[in-house]
This record gives C-alpha cells, sequence and structure tokens, in this order.
C-alpha cells in the first residue's frame, strides 16, 4: 500500500465526520491524526516536514465546521467576560498580523511565514475549539482517553525498539539525535518508537503520564489512583528511553502543583489516597530498578533511568541561561522590532541570519517569541500570562463549588499547563510542534469552560432545593451548548 493512499485513507475519517457535522468526533479524530502522522511521515519518499502540520488540517476544518454552527466568534465568553484580557489578545493577534507581512516582507517565502504563524494560532484555535467541547463535561474524559490509549501504544514501541526490535517505523525522521551522556562521556541514541524523534516521544510520554494521574485521582476510587500512579511509573520509566530529561520535570511539577491544589481544595480523604498511590509507586519503582544491574552501564534501562534522575541537579542553570537570559540574547540578534512570524521556524537557514544558538532556544519558548515579535511581542505575551494566570486562578477557587469528580479533573488539567511553563520558557524544539501546541491550547480551553459548568451546576442546585420533585444531572451544560 502506497503512503499516498494511506494518507487518503488516514484523513477519509475525518472527511466522513466533518461531512456529518460531527465535530466533536473529528476533534477527537484529531488527536489520532496528531499520533499517526509521525509514522507515516517516516516511510513516504523524503519524509516532508509539512507531514507535522496534519493534525492542523483536522483542526482546522472542524473549528470552520463549529464556526458555521454557532456564526460567530466571541471572545468573553471564552474569557468569562474578562475585557481586559479580550483588548490585550485582540492587540496581540494585531501585531501578528503586522509581523506576518515584515516576515513576508523580508523573507519572500509565503510557506515558511504561514508555518510560523502556525506556532501562535494553532494553540489560539484548539483553546476555543477546546472551550466549546468541554461544555460537555464528560467530553473531556473521553478526550483524555484517546490520547491516551495512542500514547500508551506508542509508547509500547519504544520499549520494543529497546529490546531490539528493528523497523523503518523505529526510526527517528533523517539522521536522528545523539544524546550526549555526560557521566559516561559518550554520544548514545534515544529511542523514538513510532514517534517521529525522542524529543516528541518524550512530551506525549510525560502528558500521558499526567492525564493518567488527572483520570485516576478525579475517579476518588482507592484502587483506580493506586493503578494509575503504577502505569504512571511505567509510563515514566519508558520515557527515560528516549534519553529526554525534561520529561521527569514536568510529571515532577505536575505532581507538587497538583497535590497542593487539591489541598486547598481540603478533600483529605483524596489527598490520603494520592500519597499512598505515589508512595506505593515509588516503592515499586525502586524494586524495579533494583534488578536492573549497574544503573551507570550504557545501555542499560537504569543507566538511562540515573541520566534522567540527574537533570534535576541542572534545573537551575538551563532555566537562567536558556529562559529569561535568551530574551536579551534574541533580542540583541533581532533587534526591538523583531524578525517577523516564521523567521526561527526549522527550515530557516536561507535566511541567511546567524544566530548563536548555543546560548538560547531559537526554535521555541522566550527566544522565539522576543525574537520574531520583538519588544512588543514578549511585553504582550507576558502580560496575556500574567492576566490568564489570574484567570485561572479564579477558577481554582470556583472549582471548590463544583462535584468533586469534576473539580479533581479540571484541577489537574491546570496542574499539567503550570508544569508545562518552564519547560516553555527553556525548550527548544518540542514547543513548536503543531500537536504539543493543539494539545495544550485544548487543554487551556477545557479549563475555561468550567465556569460556565460550575455556574449551570449550581443553578440546578438551587432548582432543585427550590423544587424537591425535580431532578437533574450534576454538571449538566446549558441548553444552547452545541450537540
Amino acid at each position: 500500500m502506497t503512503p499516498t493512499l494511506l494518507l487518503i485513507l488516514l484523513l477519509l475519517p475525518l472527511a466522513l465526520f466533518l461531512a456529518d457535522g460531527n465535530w466533536r468526533d473529528s476533534l477527537l479524530y484529531s488527536v489520532v491524526i496528531g499520533f499517526l502522522q509521525d509514522p507515516l511521515r517516516k516511510i513516504t519518499p523524503d519524509q516532508p516536514a509539512l507531514y507535522v502540520g496534519l493534525v492542523l488540517i483536522g483542526m482546522v476544518l472542524t473549528a470552520l465546521v463549529l464556526y458555521s454552527r454557532i456564526g460567530r466568534l466571541n471572545l468573553e465568553p471564552l474569557f468569562s467576560g474578562d475585557r481586559q484580557l479580550v483588548g490585550i489578545v485582540e492587540i496581540f493577534l494585531g501585531l501578528l498580523l503586522v509581523q506576518t507581512f515584515n516576515s513576508f516582507l523580508s523573507i519572500g517565502s509565503l510557506t515558511l511565514t504561514l508555518i510560523g504563524l502556525g506556532f501562535y494560532l494553532a494553540p489560539l484555535v484548539a483553546l476555543w475549539l477546546g472551550y466549546q467541547f468541554a461544555l460537555q463535561p464528560a467530553a473531556v474524559q473521553r478526550f483524555l482517553r484517546v490520547y491516551l490509549v495512542m500514547a500508551v501504544l506508542f509508547g509500547v514501541t519504544i520499549f520494543l525498539a529497546y529490546r531490539g526490535a528493528t523497523s523503518i517505523f523505529f526510526e527517528e525522521v533523517g539522521e536522528g539525535i545523539k544524546i550526549n551522556i555526560v557521566e559516561l562521556g559518550i554520544m548514545q541514541q534515544g529511542y523514538a518508537g513510532l514517534w517521529r524523534s525522542s524529543e516528541v516521544a518524550a512530551w506525549h510520554l510525560g502528558a500521558a503520564c499526567c492525564f493518567l494521574m488527572i483520570l485516576g485521582v478525579s475517579s476518588r476510587r482507592s484502587n483506580v489512583i493506586a493503578l494509575s500512579s503504577i502505569a504512571m511509573v511505567v509510563l515514566l520509566v519508558i520515557s527515560t528511553l528516549t534519553g529526554r530529561r525534561k520529561v521527569l520535570t514536568l510529571v515532577v511539577g505536575f505532581l507538587g502543583i497538583y497535590t497542593l491544589l487539591i489541598g486547598f481544595r481540603g478533600d483529605s480523604r483524596v489527598r490520603t489516597n494520592v500519597l499512598a498511590g505515589v508512595g506505593g509507586s515509588g516503592i515499586i519503582l525502586s524494586l524495579y530498578l533494583s534488578l536492573q544491574g549497574n544503573p551507570t552501564e550504557s545501555g542499560t534501562l537504569g543507566g538511562f533511568v540515573r541520566r534522567t534522575v540527574n537533570v534535576l541537579d541542572s534545573v537551575d542553570d538551563r532555566f537562567n541561561s536558556l529562559g529569561f537570559n535568551a530574551i536579551g540574547a534574541a533580542l540583541e540578534a533581532a533587534g526591538p522590532f523583531g524578525f517577523g512570524v516564521g523567521a526561527l521556524a526549522q527550515g530557516a537557514t536561507s535566511l541567511g541570519i546567524r544566530l548563536n544558538r548555543g546560548t538560547w532556544a531559537a526554535e521555541g519558548g522566550l527566544g522565539k517569541i522576543a525574537a520574531e515579535l520583538g519588544v512588543a511581542g514578549i511585553a504582550l505575551f507576558a502580560l496575556i500570562l500574567v492576566l490568564l494566570s489570574l484567570l485561572y486562578w479564579r477558577i481554582v477557587t470556583q472549582l471548590r463549588y463544583a462535584p468533586p469528580s469534576y473539580s479533581l479533573l479540571n484541577l489537574g488539567l491546570i496542574s499539567f499547563l503550570a508544569a508545562n511553563l518552564p519547560n516553555f520558557a527553556v525548550a527548544s524544539q518540542i514547543y513548536g510542534d503543531p500537536f504539543v501546541l493543539s494539545v495544550l491550547g485544548l487543554t487551556a480551553g477545557f479549563v475555561l469552560a468550567s465556569p460556565n459548568v460550575v455556574q449551570t451546576y449550581l443553578q440546578g442546585q438551587q432548582q432543585r432545593l427550590a423544587n424537591p420533585g425535580t431532578t437533574g444531572a450534576p454538571g449538566t451544560p446549558p441548553p444552547k451548548v452545541l450537540p
């Protein structure tokens, strides 16, 4: 079967969902496309880079179908009526338009400009889709389950590759990336499985670990929490085979923030169950690693785990050198106005711009935003981040009045978003990936829908108190919500 035919077969279900107007299932299927686009790219001649944007086809077409049904795009409900935040976002969109023209005029490449624009618009489109999708609360759990099924299946292929299985599907796109194992003084290839690179594999496995815990904790059942904790540890161990150590900072940060938010909610039973589950899985992890032989031996699972754990010793240095310091280095290279949208996209070597990429992350994070959008861009981004953080904190307080399972699920999603912020500041390539940006945008949108759901739940509670004979399901969405 030719790669072209496989591409058609991959997109066919999406076309059927969209033709039927089933935007919710088309959104879920876009997640499947996001995973399958990598192995398809591996077997396609020349391994076209544009295949990383196949997921955007699903997202954008889904958004168009949804927009045709709603007939408007109102940002105020999305941001809980915060007009100040809406105004700043609109100014930022205006700056993107200006920098798009700047990029096209200076670079002369429409393709590169559109790729760069996707870095900023993909999470915004996903944010809006996620908000509409989560107005049906049960839909969020469906999303997490679909994502987990795909991530676990792909994770198994990493372990198979580590155990010696060979296939064109297990090779990295291009020449691959070798990992510098400083402790041993050698360079060694990380494992990617069906993903196109070890960097992409590591992030998705980290996200899967977080989503496993969110589903487990939100179930409020001790046995499910314990099983989720064990499965999370297994995935985390597999993720070390990628050689990418940032996955550990993501998961550890998530667990720490999630525990704090659960404590803030005051649910002592869930807090005890979580601590017991995580503690038990930590014991299992210790016993498992003790059977792996010499943990410093190259190529062993214990060796990969030991290297990953050592990342905690270099967090401060990396954050300083590739985080805030990247802003100054980027502005020095690009000037106060910036190079324009897409100037630092992968494949922009034809620009003739020579940047010191060894001192700051150029493909993603704060350095990219500063270099492309200039002083105004990084200032607006920081302001949006502050206002969004305040909005999310208000949501955290509102979730205390929601049903416990719904509250715990959204607190987990907030923790996941917060844990990604430090990695976004210092990471290079992964936060330029359209699928990763889409997942983050959708997650952010899921949480932004929670005030609407909580308000509807409270109104239902009041109606049941006023009319004891009436019934209604907690968290039932308002009548206007699209099916």
